[in-house]
């Protein structure tokens, strides 16, 4: 792979059947070494955790060691600590069926604030 780590930000919709959200998780596994899974809201009729703790028995189902999973509560902490994690090399891939804007102005803010200082000629 020309990736060190593919790391997976992402969640399951609250209305949706149990064995897709668990098939969607199942899926994944193959793909990533790093699951961070966040509750979308509105949550449509789950409680909070839920569905980010089906996302993560799957991937477990599925062999992935409890150590590679997050289970996170927004997409805000999900994403940071997933790039808190990422080093150079890693690929971090955001899926989300929503929050388009919402997650564009997140990354925005998060390039800002960890823009690298310009190199000096000397």
């Amino acid at each position: 792979s020309r990736y060190q780590r593919k790391i997976l930000v992402f969640h399951g919709l609250g209305d949706r059947r149990d064995e897709d959200l668990s098939a969607m998780a199942q899926r994944a596994a193959r793909s990533f070494d790093l699951f961070f899974c966040w509750d979308f809201t509105p949550l449509r009729g789950r409680q909070p955790g839920e569905v980010p703790g089906l996302l993560a028995r799957a991937l477990e189902s599925e062999g992935v060691h409890s150590e590679r999973i997050r289970v996170c509560v927004g997409l805000e902490s999900a994403f940071g600590q997933a790039a808190a994690v990422a080093g150079e090399g890693d690929l971090v891939v955001i899926v989300s069926a929503g929050w388009h804007g919402e997650i564009f102005r997140y990354l925005e803010g998060f390039k800002m604030q960890h823009r690298q200082q310009p190199c000096s000629k000397d």
